[in-house]
């Protein structure tokens, strides 16, 4: 039986998977250097709006930075964990499709695009794509050809 739709869901999925894991990765490092700068950091502290959320309360570009030290560490490393996590789907979406070939692995083919919807965030566009690929190769069955129905014609 081919499996067109499964597999044309699980690579629009991982093609949603690399994007996301490209757009981690980018945000990741730019937040990191934008934290590391001191000049952009005195603009932040400096801006009226800033001021007018905080209550009047002015911090100091060093009381930031030691926040920011603090902080940052468990932020960079939260932001590589989810990364690694998305990967991890990324190449279980692409086992699952190598899989599809074999009649006797579609089941466990399913089994893997839901861990790889788990583990892409339960929720986003890229677990739901393999979601929906993983109910359809459970619940599609190849067609049955029944000799009872086509007796061969005998004389």
């Amino acid at each position: 039986m081919k499996r067109t739709g499964e597999k044309t869901i699980i690579i629009i999925a991982s093609i949603c998977n690399l994007i996301a894991i490209f757009l981690t990765s980018i945000a990741v490092i730019f937040l990191k250097n934008i934290i590391n700068d001191p000049k952009l950091v005195e603009e932040y502290l400096n801006d009226p709006t800033v001021l007018a959320e905080s209550n009047g309360e002015v911090l100091t570009i060093q009381e930031f930075q030691d926040a920011m030290d603090i902080i940052s560490p468990y932020i960079n490393g939260f932001a590589w964990l989810i990364i690694g996590t998305m990967v991890i789907s990324l190449i279980l979406g692409l086992v699952a499709f190598k899989m599809m070939n074999k009649k006797e692995k579609v089941n466990t083919a399913g089994i893997l695009l839901i861990l790889s919807g788990v583990l892409g965030g339960i929720l986003s566009l890229t677990a739901i794509l393999y979601y929906v690929a993983a109910i359809m190769c459970f619940v599609r069955k190849p067609k049955v050809s029944n000799d009872l129905d086509y007796p061969s014609q005998q004389q």
